[in-house]
Parts: structure tokens; C-alpha cells; sequence
């Protein structure tokens, strides 16, 4: 697992505390995305071997990035680890993002996460041409609401994170999963 130093401090005090939970049973890797740390190299320091076919799930980390971390980060993934290797990772729009044009409530949320130390930074419309020039040539996207309704056969507008996107992206050909 890859996560942020202060974060993950935070996830290891609380595994700790979980009464024979085993703890040991991830490997914890520290990295700055924003900083520039080279998250594939400290992988590889904890012995991960970047030639065999892995999938990245990079979850809940996009929003709160720059565009020039996020950049570096798929640019990254894309040259250091093995061509079959999907990113699957999450996405808000440029509008949640902005702030501009959206509900009290959605600004009430991203007034939190600010407040909190997690500011959202960076939101697109269509990752399309960012994971282009990244490296990527196999996408695929589709909206929180469509995995809703796919996944639980319903599609309430009231529900929260519509705002967001899921995406899934590779180097090579794959068979990704559909939303239904």
C-alpha cells in the first residue's frame, strides 16, 4: 500500500489497535505524490517487481492532487510498471473541483475536506487526453451514477459522489469490466 507519510501513520496507529488483526499482513510504502517521490522505485525497495503485471488501485487520491502530481504520478505508472498493468482510479469533475456552479451541499463537502487538510485541487471533465499523453492507450470511464445503477439497479440523483468518475486505464489491451 502507497499512501501519504502523515496517512499512513494514521492507518498503522489504528490497525494497532484492532485486537489480533495482523498488521504485518500489508506492506506499508510512504510517498508524496505532490512532492515528486518516486512511488514505483519505493515499491520496488519493498519488493515489488515492477516486470510482473500488477493492478494499481488508486482510490480517493486524484481530487486532492495538483495536475502536475497527478501527470507525474500516471506517468510514472505507465513507464515503471508492466505494460498489463491497469490503474484503476477515481475522478472528480472540473465543476466540483472549481467550486463553481454546484450545490450547497457539494460546497459544504469540499469546505470540509479543506478544512480537514485536504483541499481539492484538480478535477477534469474527460481524463481522456491527460492519460493520452501520459501513456495510456486502452481507457475506460464511466460515472458513479452508471456503476449505481448497474451495480444496485437503482439511480437516485440524491446520492452522494455523483459529482464523480471512475476510470480505468492500461498500456495494453485488457478486458475491462463494464459497469452493468
Amino acid at each position: 500500500e502507497v499512501d501519504h507519510p502523515l496517512t499512513q501513520a494514521e492507518k498503522r496507529d489504528r490497525i494497532k489497535s484492532l485486537r489480533g488483526y495482523p498488521a504485518d499482513a500489508a506492506r506499508m510504502v510512504a510517498c508524496d505524490f505532490e512532492r515528486g517521490d518516486d512511488f514505483v522505485e519505493r515499491l520496488v525497495d519493498a519488493g515489488f517487481d515492477p516486470a510482473a503485471p500488477a493492478a494499481v488501485i488508486w482510490e480517493g487520491v486524484v481530487a486532492y492532487l495538483t495536475e502536475d502530481a497527478v501527470r507525474a504520478t500516471l506517468s510514472r505508472a505507465a513507464s515503471g510498471l508492466h505494460a498489463e498493468s491497469p490503474i484503476y482510479f477515481d475522478y472528480i469533475g472540473k465543476r466540483m473541483a472549481e467550486g463553481d456552479r454546484i450545490k450547497p451541499e457539494d460546497r459544504a463537502l469540499g469546505d470540509e475536506v479543506s478544512r480537514l487538510g485536504e483541499p481539492i485541487r484538480f478535477g477534469t471533465n474527460d481524463p481522456l487526453p491527460l492519460l493520452h499523453e501520459c501513456g495510456y492507450r486502452h481507457v475506460r470511464t464511466v460515472s458513479f451514477d452508471e456503476l449505481a445503477l448497474g451495480l444496485t439497479g437503482t439511480y437516485e440523483r440524491g446520492r452522494m459522489f455523483r459529482f464523480q468518475g471512475i476510470c480505468a486505464a492500461s498500456r495494453s489491451p485488457l478486458d475491462f469490466p463494464r459497469g452493468g
